[in-house]
């Protein structure tokens, strides 16, 4: 609980050579990257690789069962979502919810993303975000994100954060932004944005460069594992490299957290919405998981049972009214 907690309260956590991390950069170099090797080919850019080889990498990533095994395991042995079994309400299903595991390719000379743009759906091909905070979109205080590189990165193609800004307003679109108009727009491929963004037009030249100056650039070593709350203020930084940026995220929520309202606060999110929804619980059947590569068939048995938890907002409804 003490590192949720720090967290929920600003701290960037990296945790350094994670045993399970280290096997998903090396299950990714070895058995996915070889098939979509133009992505790293000498001189492949944005603009001279198509969206679709972009998007067939991270359809593969994302749905090869031992990628979501490698990640179950990763945060099992990063150990965050502990239980405090004096102190912990007790659930049928593990501590913590996720959404769903992700796969980013962020070629040199992109720019930032069309966010409105119908290509990137609900974020799901996103490689370059502008500056945001994923509470704006979710408001759900108790997010956790968690981000890895897959293969080696640098300050100029890698993650940023603004950490003086975890407490400090920014102008920004959630009280006119809608979930419910987005999925609208999406159906009949109108453009509009995938969530809620900051209004840059409300910042003047001293409050732009003060927010420059408190961007910090997270470099870590594949294997590496950073954890920060999803208040944190945040986006990618603009690739003019001439490499490749490969990196994985998930985001998960502890679920007793939601139910005691014990989270990060919030600065500057109009509350538009509580979707808990985009979370699934991970059911303990799974624990202690041995993956075994060569038997694939397996593991997608195992990713389908780690994957049956029910709706983190049902839970919590659940939850909740057994305390009435």
């Amino acid at each position: 609980m003490e590192f949720r907690k720090e967290i929920y309260h600003g701290s960037i956590k990296i945790f350094k050579s994670v045993k399970s991390a280290k096997k998903l950069c090396t299950y990714f170099r070895d058995k996915i990257l070889p098939k979509h090797d133009l992505l790293a080919a000498p001189g492949a850019t944005h603009n001279n690789t198509s969206e679709e080889i972009r998007a067939n990498a991270c359809k593969e990533f994302e749905n090869d069962p031992i990628t979501s095994l490698l990640w179950k395991d990763i945060i099992d042995e990063v150990n965050i979502h502990s239980t405090d079994s004096s102190g912990e309400l007790k659930t049928s299903t593990s501590s913590f919810a996720w959404d769903r595991v992700r796969l980013r390719v962020q070629q040199s000379d992109a720019g930032y993303d069309d966010i409105t743009n119908s290509l990137n759906s609900f974020g799901r091909y996103s490689s370059t975000l502008p500056l945001h905070r994923d509470t704006w979109a979710s408001q759900v205080m108790q997010q956790l994100n968690w981000w890895m590189p897959l293969l080696e990165i640098d300050e100029n193609r890698t993650l940023a954060i603004y950490p003086n800004y975890f407490n400090q307003a920014v102008p920004n679109t959630t009280d006119t932004w809608s979930l419910e108009i987005l999925k609208q727009k999406r159906k009949k491929k109108i453009p509009y944005p995938q969530l809620p963004q900051l209004l840059t037009e409300e910042l003047n030249d001293d409050e732009w460069a003060k927010l420059e100056k408190d961007k910090k650039a997270m470099v870590v070593n594949p294997g590496d594992v950073l954890v920060f709350s999803g208040n944190h203020l945040h986006g990618s930084v603009i690739n003019n490299t001439g490499l490749t940026r490969f990196s994985s995220e998930i985001r998960t929520v502890h679920i007793n957290d939601v139910i005691r309202n014990v989270g990060a606060n919030n600065v500057d999110g109009y509350p538009h919405g509580y979707h808990l929804e985009w979370f699934h619980c991970v059911v303990t059947e799974t624990e202690n998981i041995e993956v075994v590569e060569n038997d694939h068939k397996k593991c997608e048995r195992e990713a389908r049972q780690i994957k049956k938890g029910m709706n983190l907002k049902k839970v919590v409804k659940k939850k909740k009214g057994l305390l009435k």
